[in-house]
């Protein structure tokens, strides 16, 4: 039994800071869920695509992506509705609260779990 065990996270992340917030929830037994773009199969916004890739079997891996990823799980973007956000007890994010409502099903959100916004200065 982790310390966190029952606690469910949303991740929303543009930046290593994010993911790697998200990522010390997860190593303390939350489950965690990132947003994954359904277009692009891809973490929605992913942190610093521009990371080196090695090659294995013709694929391209990102040994920061798989740090930072390790024992996540992945909700496609377009199926996010109310009823998940309101269900999470904890969101991470680096997007402000008026750009998170833009996104599919963050509009409809009546009741929002504690949200954790990570940005580098601020928001005010």
């Amino acid at each position: 039994m982790f310390a966190l065990s029952g606690i469910r996270v949303l991740e929303i992340s543009s930046s290593v800071a994010t993911a790697y917030c998200a990522r010390q929830f997860s190593l303390w037994g939350a489950e965690v869920f990132v947003l994954r773009d359904s277009s692009q199969k891809r973490v929605l916004q992913s942190p610093v695509p521009q990371s080196p890739v090695y090659s294995q079997d013709g694929q391209n891996h990102s040994l920061l992506q798989e740090c930072l990823n390790t024992g996540k799980h992945y909700i496609d973007g377009s199926s996010v509705s109310a009823d998940l956000i309101e269900n999470a007890d904890i969101v991470i994010t680096d997007q402000s609260i008026t750009a998170l409502q833009e996104l599919p099903g963050f509009s409809d959100v009546v009741k929002w779990p504690i949200v954790i916004d990570i940005s580098p200065y601020g928001r005010s």
